[in-house]
């Protein structure tokens, strides 16, 4: 098992010089969430993992302690794959899957993804994967990201183009609950054109316990 493991990466490999359009636009129901539309706005969407219930206190938080079945989840939630699936980490895919889905600006899809302060609990896979746009970003201001992905990739972008990953600070727990990779990068398919290209990280560090690496950079025709 790797512990120990520091990454620093600064991987500048494209920029963009779109400018964001700052909007907000979360309501709630009870202690639902209810999720904002990612196609009202024009230009660039800017998209806060709070928005869609996000705590990131440090503290678990099972969807268990919201929702009574799994169904009444994955009604907000689409990723959870079990009622002790952590709020947070659900809330980023959410927010990411909102990104995939902001309007088209000239011809592309462009969001900012603000990860907040705070320490955010996940237990599944982050899923950037295939996140593709122009000028596609995810900002971590002073967020830690805590992973007991047991088995899994804590922060997944395999396949991901155009995407600016800034800030990002992953911890991998310790013991059973240790992810199999920190950060995964990289192509799927390069005859499906789904190469990972124009992909910068700025700023990351990627430490704790993982059963096979902190980061991975993956060539799926290999």
């Amino acid at each position: 098992m790797m512990k120990g493991v520091l990454l620093a990466a600064a991987i500048l490999l494209a920029a963009s010089g779109a400018q964001a359009q700052w909007v907000s636009g979360m309501t709630s129901s009870g202690s639902n969430v209810v999720l904002p539309d990612a196609r009202t706005n024009l230009g660039i969407k800017s998209i806060s993992i709070k928005d869609y219930g996000a705590v990131c206190d440090g503290t678990s938080r099972p969807l268990s302690t919201i929702y009574a079945t799994l169904g009444a989840a994955q009604a907000v939630y689409p990723t959870a794959g079990a009622l002790t699936d952590e709020l947070d980490g659900m809330a980023m895919n959410n927010a990411l899957e909102a990104a995939r889905t902001a309007p088209a600006f000239g011809g592309q899809r462009p969001a900012i993804v603000i990860f907040p302060q705070g320490i955010c609990r996940v237990n599944t896979s982050i899923n950037a994967t295939n996140l593709r746009g122009s000028a596609v970003e995810l900002i971590f201001t002073g967020n830690f990201i805590r992973s007991s992905a047991a088995g899994k990739v804590a922060f997944d972008a395999l396949g991901a183009q155009r995407l600016k990953i800034t800030n990002l600070t992953l911890w991998g727990d310790t013991g059973a609950d240790a992810p199999k990779v920190g950060l995964q990068v990289g192509r799927t398919d390069i005859a499906a054109n789904n190469q990972s290209d124009s992909l910068t990280i700025d700023r990351a560090t990627v430490f704790g316990s993982f059963t096979q690496a902190a980061h991975q950079n993956f060539a799926g025709e290999q």
